[in-house]
């Protein structure tokens, strides 16, 4: 597995189109492949999960000014959370799972919340629902039985980001070391520096 990032997104649809094209392009070493195949792009499903065809499995996130993607060689799910005001007790009251719901409250903080929500999210992504469904089954013990398959969730930390929480998850068990990360190195324009 590979996560590109940078710490400069600026937000919108448009820049985040951008990036993937770098990070493809990085990916496959080949920027005419990564735009031809990025301005092919569709989306499936109810939720508008991306796809491109012939392409690896990927998931994008952003959070506050961070980006990133993930590759896998299967299904997956990425997401970064940076720490917000929101009504932590009412989103968790309505959308976690009891195990989950009696997690946060052990621990009612932004860590604990923030943590479960990006577990949640990763998990969602890789399967492609939706981020309000109400059947999500916990996501404490880092692995999940849901939309008929077992599916594995890990707590990652991009460089040079603090106050987040991200996680990742996959159809197969997650090692540490099999996890790259790879800064796209743009300013604050998205440019490739």
């Amino acid at each position: 597995m590979i996560i590109y990032y940078t710490h400069n997104f600026t937000g919108g649809r448009d820049t985040s189109h951008e990036l993937l094209k770098m990070a493809i392009g990085d990916l496959l070493g080949d920027h005419e492949e990564a735009a031809y195949l990025t301005a092919h792009m569709t989306t499936s499903g109810d939720n508008g999960k991306p796809v491109i065809k012939g392409f690896r499995h990927f998931s994008i996130s952003h959070s506050c000014n961070t980006w990133a993607v993930l590759f896998a060689d299967g299904e997956c799910g990425l997401d970064v959370q940076y720490y917000r005001p929101c009504r932590m007790y009412q989103i968790a009251q309505r959308l976690f799972d009891p195990e989950d719901l009696d997690a946060f409250l052990m621990e009612p903080d932004e860590d604990s919340f923030f943590c479960i929500w990006a577990r949640r999210e990763s998990l969602i992504k890789a399967v492609g629902g939706s981020i309000t469904a109400e059947d999500v089954p916990s996501v404490a013990e880092c692995k999940a039985f849901y939309s008929g398959r077992n599916w594995y969730i890990r707590d990652i930390q991009i460089p040079g980001a603090d106050k987040y929480a991200a996680a990742v998850c996959t159809g197969r068990r997650i090692k540490d070391k099999k996890i790259e990360f790879r800064e796209l190195k743009t300013d604050r324009n998205n440019a490739i520096k």
